[in-house]
């Protein structure tokens, strides 16, 4: 199993996320029938460059290739019973010049099942046209006056060091 996200693969994901901006995909829908031509242009320009060219090369999709990565480090480190891995192509419910994955972790109870991303603290890394980033964030419905958020305000030296 390849788990080892190299300076190669980065640089050839980035090639894919260029051509997302330079097409216009950027932020486009693709489903729906009004979305034939944004669907064509994926499937034709983007979809190719995902499957022929930088699947072949490194034995994975992008997101896969960080996906593999960070469960290793999940599995390496042993979280698994506490956490778990996501990763997203750049094709959701609209078109990104970036993929990603992340480490939250693991739901109590099915509650937040449907938007689960979204309800937590993450450990991620993305892909997108500049490079790679990572590091800590929290999902877009998560409150700054959460709790997993409070606890960080609250740790003077570690809230010193992150601000």
């Amino acid at each position: 199993m390849n788990t080892i996200i190299t300076k190669e693969s980065i640089k050839d994901a980035t090639v894919i996320a260029d051509k997302i901006i330079d097409t216009g995909l950027e932020g486009q829908q693709l489903k729906g029938s009004q979305n034939q031509t944004n669907r064509d242009i994926y499937n034709f320009q983007v979809g190719p460059k995902i499957k022929n060219e930088y699947s072949k090369k490194h034995k994975n999709t992008p997101n896969l290739l960080i996906k593999k990565f960070l469960k290793k480090f999940v599995e390496d480190n042993n979280l698994g019973d506490n956490f778990e891995v996501h990763a997203f192509h750049y094709n959701g419910n609209i078109v990104n010049a970036y993929t990603w994955g992340c480490i939250i972790e693991k739901p109590y109870g099915n509650e937040r099942r449907n938007k689960i991303i979204k309800f937590y603290p993450q450990l991620y890394i993305l892909i997108n046209f500049a490079g790679i980033k990572f590091g800590f964030c929290y999902g877009d419905d998560v409150n700054n006056d959460d709790e997993s958020v409070e606890i960080i305000k609250k740790e003077k030296k570690l809230y010193d060091y992150l601000s």
